[in-house]
């Protein structure tokens, strides 16, 4: 059974599935809550900072030059360590990262990052016009937890139709070779954050949509990647995005 499957919107609350394939972990869990305030817990909050840059959707800031570097960082504030050398290996589609392999869709094709919070940073074509895929790692025991990650997330989307009181969203876990892999999907108005105070805000881009997934208890820490772009691209590349879901393992021991 497909991610695909697993995210389709549904009344549902929730369901157990098997995979049918033995080389397919089992779904450990779904939910499909139909607003963002479903999901526990109050919005994350992180400190404010002159001169301090902020990944889009991370709320993730990297402190300016010569900072004190704290040793620990959570999402909830604060100033963070700039991330360690990522470390990541490409061959063909075959990626692996910080103890993780993952397999890439074969027509993404690799850009330069636009923010050295970025492990890797991809191009999504389709019908829609072009989608992006970014890969964040930043290191052990940081970056926050998949449910403050994807809050975060959705909380950039907001239903095409104003009268709605809410954000759906679609978000289900797979076990993954002793880890999770945390999946959301979503759509609607993406209103991409600033980074920092130089560059504000984007425009508000209609008729967009995220892939989004958090990977967590790998070797080295978690693993998050997001995925956006015109609703068309991003559908078109769901298949892709479910298969790199699925292809989640830890890589071999160096």
């Amino acid at each position: 059974m497909t991610i695909r499957a697993i995210l389709a919107t549904t009344a549902v609350a929730a369901l157990i599935l098997a995979g049918c394939n033995k080389d397919e972990a089992e779904l450990a869990r779904m939910e499909t809550p139909k607003s963002e305030a479903a999901m526990a817990g109050a919005p994350v909050q992180h400190a404010p900072g002159e001169g301090v840059q902020v990944e889009p959707g991370m709320g993730m800031p990297s402190p300016p030059e010569g900072a004190v570097q704290p040793a620990q960082n959570n999402l909830a504030g604060g100033v963070v360590p700039p991330p360690p050398p990522a470390g990541l290996t490409e061959d063909g589609t075959n990626v692996s990262l910080a103890g993780v392999k993952f397999t890439i869709g074969n027509d993404w094709k690799k850009v330069p990052t636009a923010s050295k919070l970025r492990a890797a940073q991809y191009e999504l074509p389709g019908p829609g016009g072009a989608g992006e895929a970014i890969v964040f790692y930043f290191g052990p025991g940081q970056g926050g937890d998949a449910k403050a990650n994807i809050d975060r997330w959705v909380g950039q989307f907001k239903q095409s139709d104003e009268t709605s009181p809410s954000q759906e969203l679609n978000v289900a876990t797979l076990d993954k070779d002793g880890m999770k892999v945390a999946l959301v999907k979503t759509g609607g108005t993406y209103s991409p954050a600033a980074m920092g105070p130089m560059v504000p805000a984007g425009e508000p881009k209609a008729d967009y949509a995220l892939f989004g997934m958090v990977i967590e208890g790998g070797p080295k820490g978690s693993i998050f990647i997001r995925a956006t772009g015109p609703k068309a691209t991003i559908d078109a590349q769901t298949a892709a995005l479910e298969a790199l879901a699925n292809s989640v393992a830890k890589a071999p021991a160096e």
